[in-house]
């Protein structure tokens, strides 16, 4: 993707949550080459000078490249990916890096609404049933990778193939051997933020 003649399709990392994964999977793919700070500065402005459209969010740089025919590549969340397989079977590949991050979204009960509405109860079963077994199953059938290991095994590619034209007829889409970091290696969400999405932040330098 740092090849000039191959154009980039990725939202905005500062109006989009997607496009700040996608930007931190970059940044710790480049750490993982044994780059410094200021070789991973210049591999990530080759990388946003090669996108074409920054969009707001991530549905949107979907839209983008697989209705609008924009770009040669896609940054998108793992599910993103799958469902665009599926639903344009033989016009795109999955290509699944040798690192990333896990992209762990929060969920979570505020206090002061369900109080407020009586609905304590209902939203902590809810909560509790997100990780029970058939939870988790279902999230995977729908490309959301499962915290529990033996759902994960279940959905495994064997062979770990990192190349992917079509969705398997038995619908085994996981391809576990991948280098996984974490927003705790950044110094998580609060440190992130500051250094490199705000105001002159590292996000403001490369794009400059």
């Amino acid at each position: 993707m740092l090849r000039k003649d191959v154009g980039v399709i990725t939202p905005n990392p500062k109006t989009s949550g997607g496009a700040r994964w996608n930007y931190l999977a970059a940044w710790y793919y480049f750490e993982s080459q044994g780059q410094s700070e200021d070789e991973i500065l210049k591999s990530m402005k080759q990388l946003y000078k090669n996108v074409l459209v920054l969009d707001s969010g991530a549905r949107a740089s979907t839209t983008s490249f697989v209705e609008n025919g924009q770009g040669d590549v896609l940054i998108a969340w793992e599910n993103e990916a799958f469902l665009s397989l599926k639903e344009y079977p033989g016009e795109y590949e999955i290509v699944v890096p040798s690192t990333s991050i896990l992209c762990q979204p929060t969920v979570a009960v505020v206090d002061e609404i369900v109080k407020k509405h009586g609905t304590e109860d209902v939203a902590e079963e809810y909560l509790n049933y997100l990780y029970s077994k058939e939870a988790q199953e279902l999230e995977a059938e729908n490309y959301y990778r499962p915290v529990d290991e033996d759902i994960l095994e279940q959905f495994e590619i064997p062979g770990n193939e990192r190349t992917i034209t079509e969705i398997p007829k038995d619908n085994r889409w996981i391809v576990k051997d991948i280098k996984l970091t974490d927003i705790e290696h950044f110094g998580g969400w609060k440190e992130v933020t500051k250094k490199h999405f705000g105001n002159d932040g590292f996000f403001d330098k490369i794009y400059e």
